[in-house]
C-alpha cells in the first residue's frame, strides 16, 4: 500500500538553484505510519545500497546486523530488499512481544515489524 506523495527539494543558498529530491509516494508502514515525523525517514539525495537509486528519502539509522550500512531507502525496507540482501533488522526480533513476557506474537507480524518496518531510536533498547 502506498500513501501520500511528498515533494522535498534541496536548494543552494538563499534563492539558489533547487532540485526536487522526491515526488514519489512513500510506502505505508502499518506499524510505523509516519516515519518522517519520528525522524526515522529523512529527505536525502543519497543512493540506496539496496536498489542503487536515489529516491529522495533514506532511513536515518544503522540497521541491526550492520555497523556500516547507511542510506537504505524506505522502498527497500518496505519490500524486504534490505533484509534479504544484507540480512539486517530494523527492530530486534526478540523485542517484538516483550522478550517472551507477553503472549506469543505470530511470526509473520514479527517479520513485518523487524524486517520491513523502519525502526526508531530509543534509549532503552536491548540492541
Amino acid at each position: 500500500m502506498w500513501t501520500r506523495t511528498l515533494f522535498y527539494q534541496a536548494c543552494e543558498g538563499r534563492g539558489g538553484n533547487c532540485i526536487i529530491l522526491s515526488s514519489m509516494e512513500l510506502p505505508y508502514f502499518k506499524y510505523h505510519p509516519n516515519p518522517i515525523s519520528t525522524g526515522s525517514i529523512v529527505p536525502s539525495a543519497e543512493v540506496c545500497p539496496g536498489c542503487g537509486e536515489s529516491r529522495g528519502f533514506v532511513y536515518d539509522g544503522i540497521p541491526y546486523g550492520s555497523n556500516e550500512l547507511e542510506h537504505i531507502c524506505p522502498w527497500c525496507i518496505a519490500d524486504g530488499t534490505a533484509h534479504e540482501k544484507f540480512g539486517v533488522e530494523f527492530t530486534d526480533t526478540e523485542g517484538v512481544g516483550g522478550y517472551g513476557r507477553w503472549e506469543k506474537v505470530p511470526t509473520k507480524l514479527i517479520e513485518e515489524v523487524a524486517f520491513r518496518t523502519p525502526g526508531f531510536d530509543s534509549w532503552q533498547q536491548e540492541h
